[in-house]
């Protein structure tokens, strides 16, 4: 009786992260996926918001392992990760906080508009603004948006999916926005373009995930966390 007393009266999860409103802090955090060899050890790093922040490292270093630890698919060996000074674990989800955008572009088999709005009801006038300003002006057109899209995009240039799938990102306009590894198996001018349109987002805590980052745009960020350096 006295255990369930105790356990009745521990804060209990709350559903989601809504909004982040200071920082997210990852305090000595630990982690291993097998409990054995640690991916992170003693990391150390604040996310405030508004800010941009890259991390850097050759794959296998824990780059994605962070980003997997903030949505909530595992937690912390040891050490702690805060949002806003409570711990992550408050929260059951942070998926109405967080949007990422994954490696590899995934569209599916339906209208250019539905790919974009992922349904949600959204004035074309809103989304043809948007496209011209990822550098898809041939698309910002009623018709174009009528479109279908091929199974996985097939129909679309390696460059334009990942355009459209940023696009849909900005369009959940949550207060954090990862990109994971979004440079990947893109040519060297596509892949500078999309750097151009990532260091353009304003307004919202933005965290990207590269090894590949032009140097000379590093001074744009306002952390670059490198692993090979630790």
């Amino acid at each position: 009786m006295d255990k369930f007393l105790e356990a009745s009266q521990e804060p209990q999860p709350e559903c989601c992260l809504r909004e982040l409103k200071s920082e997210i802090r990852f305090w000595d955090a630990a982690f291993s996926y097998d409990g054995q060899n640690p991916v992170l050890k003693s990391f150390h790093f604040t996310l405030q918001k508004g800010k941009r922040y890259l991390l850097k490292g050759s794959s296998g270093c824990g780059k994605t392992t962070v980003v997997n630890l903030l949505l909530r698919y595992y937690d912390v060996d040891s050490g702690r990760l805060t949002v806003d000074g409570a711990p992550i674990e408050r929260y059951e989800s942070t998926y109405d906080c967080v949007t990422v955008v994954r490696q590899e572009a995934v569209l599916f088999h339906d209208t250019l508009r539905n790919n974009l709005t992922m349904y949600r009801d959204i004035a074309d006038e809103k989304l043809m603004q948007l496209l011209s300003d990822l550098g898809l002006d041939k698309y910002a057109n009623a018709k174009a948006l009528d479109s279908i899209v091929s199974e996985n995009g097939s129909n679309f240039f390696g460059g334009e999916k990942k355009r459209i799938c940023l696009g849909r990102a900005l369009l959940r306009n949550t207060d954090v926005i990862i990109f994971d590894e979004p440079l990947a198996n893109l040519d060297e001018e596509t892949a500078r373009k999309i750097e151009d349109l990532l260091l353009k987002i304003e307004d919202r805590t933005v965290l990207i995930v590269s090894h590949q980052f032009t140097v000379e745009k590093l001074d744009q960020f306002s952390q670059v966390y490198d692993f090979e350096g630790r």
